[in-house]
C-alpha cells in the first residue's frame, strides 16, 4: 500500500532508504537552524553584556564623582565650623 506514494522508479527495498535519507535531511535542516539560532542569541547576549558593562562603568563613574562631591562639601563644613 505504502509503495504507491512512491515514485515509479523507486523499488520496495529502497523504501527505507528514501525514509533515511529524508529523515537525515530534515535532522541536518534543524541543525543547521538551530545552530544560526545559536549564532543570533549569543550575538544578542554578547551586545546586552557590553551595554549592562558600559551601564556599569557610567554608574561606577556617577558614584565616584557624587563620593568626590560629598567629600569637599563635608570639608567646606567642617572649614566653617571651624572658622566659627
Amino acid at each position: 500500500m505504502k509503495g504507491h506514494l512512491l515514485p515509479f522508479f523507486v523499488g520496495k527495498g529502497q523504501n527505507e532508504n528514501i525514509f533515511s535519507s529524508s529523515l537525515t535531511l530534515r535532522t541536518c535542516c534543524y541543525q543547521a537552524e538551530h545552530h544560526s539560532e545559536m549564532t543570533r542569541r549569543e550575538g544578542l547576549h554578547s551586545a546586552e553584556v557590553k551595554k549592562v558593562k558600559a551601564e556599569l562603568r557610567d554608574s561606577e563613574s556617577q558614584c565616584m564623582s557624587v563620593q568626590r562631591e560629598v567629600m569637599i562639601l563635608k570639608d567646606k563644613v567642617e572649614k566653617v565650623r571651624r572658622e566659627r
